[in-house]
This record gives structure tokens, C-alpha cells and sequence, in this order.
């Protein structure tokens, strides 16, 4: 036999005897193949070997690496073994293949930061991205959805988009910020804007609260916490560069209708501020007639001062009106002084009183014999004086009665023939003619100084309408004919004669040639000598007067003053006496003017309040 076929004759003869070997023992070997659906790294009973392996029943297989990072962003990630064990080891049992899952990395940029995500993602597969439409970072910034970088809908705000390699997707936002402006009305502009847009803002320029109460604007201020600069701060329409949330507030002020009318008219209207400090002038007086005018009394509303000139403090609206009572001046004439010529209230009662016998010489008496004029009925009088109730402007003359003084005429000579001859020419005229005519005989002996003579080109006046003064008496009227005074009357109201100073004691009313007395600087006034309550008597009236006001207006231009009082006895139901027109020179009371006699004396003086003493401080 040929030795290769003995050799193969001795394999067969030894394989036939182990296989009857193993089938006599029970024992027989099984091999499985073990796979993965990927190229990764597997264990054999703890050694690496790459698939497919091939294992012995009871072998342990395991997968070496549950991740397997092929790039950064792209993995396999172990899901199982084909027949749904999920072990990452196990023991050979039949044929396995480990299952891997391909996995890409899915990047989604945005801002704001918040809305960004990074995610592993199944190779492959449809993603559906939903973000929001608008986010709200908080109360004052947010992000409005705009657009995706890709996807199937890359306008709204929910996206699907493929996913089969590792992807980085853009979701584009816009951010906004809110601008909030407060103010005491509604707003236009507030409301959201984009980084770097403009801003309009609006607020109305005046807020009417009331017809008599509004608010005015004044200006923008930023008060949020992120300043702003404003363009036109002071402007009700501004514009601003949107860089972030601001709070602008519309600043306003207060104001009231102040509204103050006299019979003049209107001598304040318009608007003032809260808090704002104004001045309102009325007039003193107001000259209707030469005769007529109305004086102040009050304000309309009682809680003010009564005062013309009046310093108000506006916190709420005011409609004013000064309140006048009207006067009358009372027109007294008389050769020898009198008393009780002067402005009186409508409806006050006028007491008038002379000397009843006024100073005479040896050669004559003189003798109060009545009054005429408009006193009508009262004209007649008793110890010199008379009442008249003020209605109208009056204008009355004293009447004295003039007679020769018989008794000492044949002592005298010269002089006294001619008396006894103008007594017996005029013992059958009226006592006024006769008082004439006689005292145009003494004129020339009982004269002691010249009288000041009228010089109406000398004469000063006041324009009532806008307070000119003008010397003479053509050039003044001339002035008023300005203001359109074309009527004579007119005219003449329109002026007030003033006085001229001559020295410190005097002055000249051209007009009348009339001399009247001034109070000197530096010496007390009337009102400084004579205080509510002082007892005083005044020549031309009898019984003692208890002083309740002492008023200072003007006559002439000329500061003067006028006392009211009442009978002492009378107490309060007695009617007022109204002395007016008086002056103080050398701590003496007198009338105004310097031809009267009148004078009026304090016999008792009201208690005085005593300054408080002042109380030194501890050192």
C-alpha cells in the first residue's frame, strides 16, 4: 500500500474512534458566531477580538464600549443585542449581533442665551424644534421670534427639519425693549421698540382740570433705572434712540386762573402757577366827577386784607373783584375857616361847623347867621353847625352878618365915618352883601399878608388815565384831549390838581391860589399822634370825640388823614364825624388848609400795648 494512502487510511481509522469516543461519552462541542452592526470592538471571555467572533456555548461576549465617538460630534451608542437583552455582557448561547445606534449632534444657537441647545440626535431622523414666538427676558426686554437658518419652516417659530449628519442651526430673534413714559395723562410712544429704533414719545402740552385749574408741561426726566438722554427735554413731542429699557416721566405744574376786576376793569387775568406770589394793585380811589369817586373798601372775598395793594400767594383759583362805596365831596366856603369840607361816603352824615363868631376888629362884629347852598332845609344852624346826609356832592357857604362896632366908631376917627356910611348904605341888604361891603372898606387895614394869587399856568395835574404830570392848566387839558376826552367835563374829571411844595411846611394849589399845610419830614404824622380810642375834641365840634379809625388817603396830591369818631356820650349808637383833611406840624393837629383856624387836640389816650421784653438766652 502506498504511504499516502496509509497515512489517510490512519486518520480516518483515528477520527472514526473519537467520534465514537465522544458519542460513547455524551459530550459534544458547539460553536456561535457573535456579530455587531457595526465595526466595534468586542470581548471574548475578557480578551478583545473584532467581529464577528466565534464563541463555545457558556463563553462570555461582551460589547467593549457602550459610546463609541467616531468624530466630536457624531457617536454609537449601544441599544442592545438582537434578541432585546440590553446587557452589555453575556453568555454565549446562539448566534448574537450587538445593535448600535448612530448618533449626530444637533447644535440650536439664538439669543437670547436662555433659548440655546445642544442635543444628540438619531442619524437620520425628522426633529421638530418648537420655540416660542416671543420670550420675555423680563418685564422690560424680550426677543421676538424672526426666522431658522434652515428647516422646513424657516418663518415660523415651530420647525422640523432632517437630521442625517451632525447639524448647527440658527433660530434668529429680535430684541425689543420696553419704553414706558408716565405723566398725569396718557402717553403716545409707550410701548415695545427694537435695539437702535426711534422712539417718538408725545404728552399734551396742557391738561385742563377744571375752566379755572390746568396743568402745563415743563419737561421729560429719565427715572428709570438705565438713564436715557432726551432730545427737546422741554419739547411736549421728543424724540429718542432705543438702547435699552427707560422710564420717562412728563413733569408738570399746576396752575389757576387768577382773574381781579375793579369799575376800571380788568387789573389782572390769566394763569399762575401754584405757589406763585403775585401782586394785584388796585386804586385807592377812582374819580368819577370832580366831585364824585368811588373809594376801596374790601376785596370780594372776605379772607383777604382790605387793602388796594395786595400781595396774594396762588394755591387755588381766584376770581376777585375790588368793592368801591362811593363819595361825595362836600364843598364848604367861608372867610373864616371851617370845618368838615371833605370826601364823604354815600349815605354818611356831614357835620359842618364855623365859628359863629369868628374874630372881629374894633370897628366891626361878625356873626355866624346860617348857611346857604345845598343844605335846603338844614341850612339853619345852632352854635355853628349843621348836618347833612351825604346823597350827592354838595357845596355850601358859611353866611355871617357884619355890623359896625358903634361904640368904639366915636373914638376912632377916619376909618370909622366911612364904616357908619357903608352901614347905613347896607343896612337893608342881605347880611352876606353887607359883609362884602364892608369887609372890602376894612381890606386894606385887616390884611396882615397878601394872598397867594391863582395862576392856572403855574397849576400842576395828574392824569387819571396814565399818571402823567403836567404844569399848567391848557397844557393838561390839551394831555387829556389824548385819551380821547373830547367832552369838557370829561376832561376836567380825567385830572387831579396836585399841590406844588414850597418849603417843608407848605404848598401852592395854583388853581385856587390856595396855601396848605405840610407835615415836615422826620416829624410825626397824624396817624402817630392819634390812636383808636385816644379822647380828642375838635374845634367845630363840640363835646368830647372817642376816635375809632384813622384813615391816610391824599388831597391835593398831599398825604392827609381823616379821623372818624363818635360822641363820647353817644357811645356805639352814635353816628360817626368824619374830620378830614388833617395834618400834624410840631406835634399839632391841623386842617389841611392853612387859612383855617380848625384844630383838633387829644385830651385823653387809650391804653397802648407794651413791646414784649426780650428775654436773654442761656449761654
Amino acid at each position: 500500500m502506498p504511504p499516502r494512502q496509509l497515512t489517510f487510511f490512519i486518520t480516518i481509522i483515528i477520527l472514526a474512534a473519537l467520534l465514537a469516543y465522544t458519542i460513547n461519552t455524551g459530550y459534544t462541542t458547539t460553536e456561535y458566531i457573535i456579530n455587531s452592526n457595526y465595526i466595534v470592538p468586542l470581548t471574548l471571555n475578557g480578551v478583545e477580538a473584532q467581529p464577528p467572533v466565534k464563541a463555545l456555548a457558556g463563553d462570555t461576549v461582551c460589547v467593549k464600549e457602550l459610546t463609541v465617538y467616531l468624530q466630536q460630534n457624531k457617536r454609537l451608542v449601544f441599544r442592545g443585542w438582537d434578541d432585546g437583552l440590553t446587557d452589555q455582557c453575556r453568555v454565549a448561547g446562539g448566534n448574537h449581533t450587538a445593535i448600535y445606534e448612530m448618533e449626530v449632534l444637533l447644535q440650536v444657537y439664538t439669543e437670547p442665551k436662555a433659548l440655546r441647545k445642544s442635543e444628540w440626535v438619531k442619524a437620520g431622523s425628522l426633529i421638530k424644534l418648537e420655540y416660542p414666538e416671543i420670550y420675555y427676558q423680563d418685564g422690560s426686554e424680550r426677543y421676538v421670534f424672526e426666522s431658522w437658518s434652515s428647516g422646513e419652516n424657516p418663518f415660523h417659530p415651530t420647525n422640523i427639519i432632517y437630521v442625517s449628519e451632525p447639524t448647527r442651526l440658527e433660530a434668529r430673534y429680535i430684541k425689543e425693549y420696553l419704553i414706558t413714559a408716565v405723566g398725569e395723562a396718557e402717553i403716545n410712544g409707550t410701548g415695545w421698540y427694537r435695539e437702535g429704533e426711534v422712539a417718538v414719545l408725545a404728552t399734551p402740552p396742557v391738561i385742563y382740570l377744571s375752566n379755572d385749574e390746568r396743568l402745563i408741561f415743563t419737561g421729560w426726566e429719565s427715572i428709570g433705572p438705565v438713564p436715557v438722554i432726551i432730545n427737546s427735554p422741554q419739547s411736549p413731542i421728543t424724540i429718542i434712540n432705543v438702547k435699552g429699557p427707560y422710564i420717562l416721566e412728563a413733569k408738570y405744574e399746576k396752575q389757576y386762573r387768577v382773574e381781579v376786576t375793579s369799575p376800571k376793569g380788568v387789573l389782572f387775568k390769566g394763569w399762575v402757577r401754584d405757589g406763585e406770589t403775585i401782586r394785584i394793585q388796585a386804586d385807592p380811589t377812582i374819580q368819577l366827577q370832580e366831585d364824585v369817586r368811588l373809594r376801596f373798601i374790601r376785596w370780594s372775598l372776605s379772607d383777604l386784607p382790605s387793602v388796594p395793594d395786595l400781595t396774594l400767594q396762588v394755591h387755588q383759583p381766584y376770581n376777585l373783584t375790588a368793592l368801591y362805596i362811593k363819595q361825595y365831596y362836600l364843598a364848604v366856603e367861608s372867610q373864616y375857616g371851617v370845618a368838615g369840607a371833605g370826601w364823604y361816603d354815600e349815605g354818611a352824615i356831614a357835620t359842618v361847623r364855623a365859628n359863629p363868631q369868628p374874630p372881629s376888629n374894633i370897628l366891626i362884629n361878625r356873626k355866624l347867621v346860617g348857611y346857604s347852598g345845598d343844605c335846603q332845609e338844614d341850612c339853619q344852624t345852632t352854635n355853628g353847625a349843621i348836618t347833612l346826609k351825604m346823597d350827592s356832592p354838595k357845596k355850601i357857604r358859611t353866611i355871617y352878618a357884619t355890623e359896625p362896632n358903634l361904640l368904639t366908631i366915636g373914638i376912632i376917627t377916619g376909618i370909622g365915618g366911612a364904616l357908619v356910611a357903608v352901614y347905613a348904605l347896607t343896612g337893608r341888604r342881605k347880611p352876606e352883601e353887607v359883609e362884602v361891603k364892608i369887609e372890602e372898606a376894612l381890606k386894606a387895614k385887616t390884611m396882615k399878608e397878601p394872598a397867594t394869587a391863582a395862576a392856572p399856568s403855574k397849576a400842576l395835574f395828574k392824569c387819571m388815565e396814565c399818571g402823567a404830570t403836567i404844569r399848567g392848566q391848557d397844557k393838561a387839558l390839551k394831555h387829556s384831549r389824548k385819551h380821547r376826552y373830547d367832552n369838557i367835563v370829561k376832561e376836567y374829571v380825567a385830572l387831579e390838581e396836585i399841590a406844588e411844595p414850597i418849603s417843608e411846611r407848605t404848598a401852592i394849589l395854583w388853581m385856587k391860589g390856595l396855601r396848605l399845610r405840610i407835615t415836615p419830614p422826620e416829624q410825626p404824622t397824624v396817624k402817630d399822634l392819634v390812636k383808636p380810642g385816644d379822647i380828642v375834641r375838635y374845634t367845630e365840634i363840640p363835646g368830647r370825640l372817642r376816635v375809632e379809625v384813622v384813615e391816610k388817603h391824599e388831597r391835593y396830591g398831599l398825604p392827609v388823614f381823616t379821623v372818624i369818631a363818635v360822641p363820647e356820650e353817644a357811645g356805639k349808637n352814635g353816628y360817626r364825624r368824619y374830620i378830614n383833611d388833617l395834618v400834624a406840624q410840631d406835634g399839632k393837629i391841623y386842617c389841611i388848609d392853612e387859612e383855617c383856624s380848625c384844630r383838633l387836640s387829644i385830651e385823653e389816650r387809650a391804653p397802648r400795648l407794651k413791646q414784649e421784653e426780650s428775654i436773654p438766652k442761656p449761654s
